[in-house]
């Protein structure tokens, strides 16, 4: 039996770095919670199934040992009460399924409300991280080795059953928290990392990279089915006379601002993008020359009315220069977007500032 257990377990293992990849590829976890609850409580009930798909049989007895609490364990302890609830209720119903009602499936189906009540108390008055683990497990080995006891007294298999279980028991649970530790942690990093690649570190808008991709699937989109995309460049007027009279923190400040009041004109379709020191990008689809220009007049609008105040309880007045190019309502090759904005941005600054120029 013991050789079942421990290729019950591998499984197991398997069954963890396949979910970590799929939380860390599909960014499961950033979803709406139901939508997560659902597809996380599956896979564990997935998980369950699969474990007590492959159940060892005691001789001379009608009971069966896995490892299926292992299942339930993880999910409640990494993901919660909801997705718990599926995998626990897809654990009755499939012991249910396999051999009917009678004195084993019973027990099982009895532990598993306990395995799930347990889980649900310990988490209210166990807050210690490590500590939790233990409590869980320590109560998951007492409700399994019980369970055993009852189903097994008076067999010559007890107390063989009993060691192995506890064998593979212990020894399984300390791999099973380093394994499922060491793929949060990867996927908390990665998605750090991913977030440094794609976001500017200082305002959270996408950078120089992430624009560039947007930007070019962007143009590739317009090209193949006719589409009306804008690009809005702003620059913050005279954004170095501010660094060097109140100093670098406080131009911080102001780019952290200036990109909030962005945020605020955002929708699904508009990128926002910082693309250098005091210049930030809006491209649009869908989107035609007035309403290009309205979306642009609300922004230096904006701006212009807000109060900038640093920490020092300094507020200063900042303005915006605006260029608008819109393909292909005011240039027809959607290729020459950038350099056309770029050139009414030049514009804008030369005829005056804190204006749009379209």
């Amino acid at each position: 039996m013991l050789k079942e257990l421990l290729n019950q377990f591998f499984i197991f293992i398997s069954f963890i770095f396949i979910g970590a990849h799929i939380i860390r590829d599909t960014n499961i976890l950033s979803k709406k919670a139901f939508i997560r609850n659902i597809v996380i409580g599956m896979y564990g009930a997935l998980m369950a199934i699969t474990l007590m798909s492959f159940t060892i049989p005691v001789p001379a007895s009608n009971t069966v040992v896995d490892l299926r609490y292992m299942a339930l364990l993880l999910i409640y302890f990494y993901f919660g009460f909801i997705p718990s609830i599926l995998t626990a209720v897809a654990m009755i119903l499939y012991r249910l399924s396999i051999s009917g009602i009678n004195e084993s499936s019973v027990t099982a189906v009895l532990s598993i409300c306990l395995y799930f009540v347990s889980y649900w108390l310990l988490d209210h008055f166990v807050k210690h991280y490590l500590k939790k683990w233990v409590s869980f497990f320590l109560a998951s080995i007492i409700i399994s080795m019980s369970s055993l006891v009852y189903l097994l007294k008076g067999t010559d298999y007890l107390n063989l059953v009993l060691i192995e279980y506890l064998l593979v028991s212990v020894g399984g649970v300390i791999i099973l928290y380093v394994l499922s530790e060491y793929a949060k942690t990867s996927n908390e990093l990665y998605s750090q990392y991913k977030t440094i690649s794609t976001k500017d570190f200082l305002t959270g808008l996408n950078n120089t990279r992430q624009f560039d991709h947007i930007y070019n699937e962007l143009i590739s989109r317009a090209k193949e089915q006719n589409q009306t995309i804008g690009m809005m460049m702003i620059d913050i007027d005279h954004f170095k006379q501010v660094n060097d009279t109140y100093g670098h923190p406080a131009g911080d400040s102001i780019l952290k601002q200036v990109s909030m009041i962005l945020r605020g004109f955002a929708c699904k379709s508009y990128s926002i993008s910082r693309i250098g020191g005091e210049e930030f990008c809006i491209l649009m689809d869908h989107v035609n020359k007035r309403q290009a220009y309205d979306i642009a007049e609300n922004v230096r609008s904006s701006v212009e009315k807000h109060h900038f105040c640093f920490e020092s309880e300094t507020c200063i007045k900042v303005t915006v220069s605006i260029g608008v190019a819109i393909s292909p309502d005011t240039i027809m090759n959607p290729e020459k977007i950038k350099h056309h904005a770029d050139q009414l941005l030049y514009q804008a600054k030369q005829t005056g500032r804190n204006k749009v120029c379209i």
